[in-house]
């Protein structure tokens, strides 16, 4: 565990702080939450059964939820949804169909490479470095591994967090468009890679 100004980092999500994660993933990306999973509760109930505590590194201040990075690499992901968690949530039918979409917009990842899969910071810890750290415990966690490459997408209707990324070193190596998802908040996104070590 790494502290710095009262901003503590450590790899792994500690179980007190999964409900909070999941709601702050489905605020943060209702567009790709909500669409897929239904209303803001049966979403988070998906989220919070789904998340692997191994993918996530934690911010915290003074003991609370501060922030949360997830990480995607060979077969493990923050969230790797599974069948019966949607098949209990919504039912037979609606379940294995949102299962299905959710699945069909899943990036898989390259060998060596990690996927930086969603950056989320508590409402009132935005703006106080918590991305930044989050960002920082990433690269050390790609760096320590063994990874060569970090990617991330990044929605064209974030550009705040586009500039974050660059500040960083990300450079953009692909840029997809999606004009018929303009109804679901965006309608492209960019694919952004940092070489690691």
């Amino acid at each position: 565990m790494q502290a710095d100004d009262e901003i503590s980092i450590c790899v792994g999500l500690p179980e007190m702080y999964r409900r909070q994660v999941a709601e702050t993933y489905v605020r943060t990306f209702p567009h790709k939450y909500e669409t897929i999973m239904g209303p803001t509760e049966k979403a988070c109930r998906v989220l919070e059964r789904d998340m692997n505590p191994d993918c996530a590194i934690v911010a915290s201040s003074k003991g609370k939820f501060a922030g949360v990075a997830g990480m995607n690499f060979g077969d493990a992901r923050l969230v790797k949804t599974r069948k019966r968690t949607f098949v209990r949530t919504f039912g037979i039918l609606e379940g294995l169909c949102r299962f299905g979409v959710f699945r069909a917009v899943s990036r898989k990842t390259e060998k060596k490479v990690l996927r930086f899969d969603g950056l989320v910071v508590s409402e009132n810890m935005r703006g106080k470095g918590v991305g930044s750290r989050l960002l920082q415990g990433v690269k050390d966690y790609a760096k320590d591994r063994g990874f060569w490459t970090i990617k991330l997408d990044v929605l064209d209707t974030n550009p705040r967090a586009r500039c974050l990324y660059e500040r960083l070193g990300f450079k953009p190596v692909k840029t997809e468009h999606y004009p018929y998802l303009s109804s679901l908040g965006f309608s492209g996104v960019t694919t952004m890679a940092l070489t690691v070590g």
